[in-house]
């Protein structure tokens, strides 16, 4: 399995995949936080700032690359290490005690996540099952 996890994990898609595993997992615990702290006076809700927007950020060459030889790669420098979660602190309103948790944005939240990571473990785990469908091939 050693060849299998080096091709999953080790390049450009598998290292998306695993830091997108990694966001959504912990953007669940911040909204679970939430949740417990619903009626917690004073409390502000927490979320992530989009995992979309901060990736774009990171692919996005920073400055135009030209292409010289026939022999070079072409597009951005792997960056994916750059990418990492940020925590938002709410400023919407809250009730008198101060705490803006809105339980039913949370569920949706949750969803939203709890979806979004099934996903990604579901296309890695089609990826790796086309991967040793090809080294079946091979043999």
């Amino acid at each position: 399995m050693g060849l299998i996890n080096d091709i999953l994990y080790t390049n450009r898609v598998g290292n998306l995949a695993v830091k997108s595993l990694d966001f959504q997992a912990q953007r669940m615990l911040m909204i679970n936080s939430n949740i417990a702290n619903a009626e917690t006076p004073g409390y502000k809700a927490v979320d992530m700032a989009p995992f979309e927007s901060k990736l774009k950020e990171a692919m996005r060459p920073l400055a135009p690359l030209v292409r010289t030889d026939s022999r070079h790669l072409q597009g951005p420098t792997d960056s994916l290490d750059t990418v990492m979660p940020e925590a938002v602190v709410s400023d919407e309103p809250g009730r008198i005690d101060g705490n803006n948790v809105n339980l039913d944005k949370e569920m949706i939240n949750m969803t939203q996540t709890s979806t979004m990571y099934q996903a990604v473990i579901t296309a890695r785990g089609k990826r790796g099952q086309i991967i040793n469908e090809v080294i079946d091939q091979m043999r």
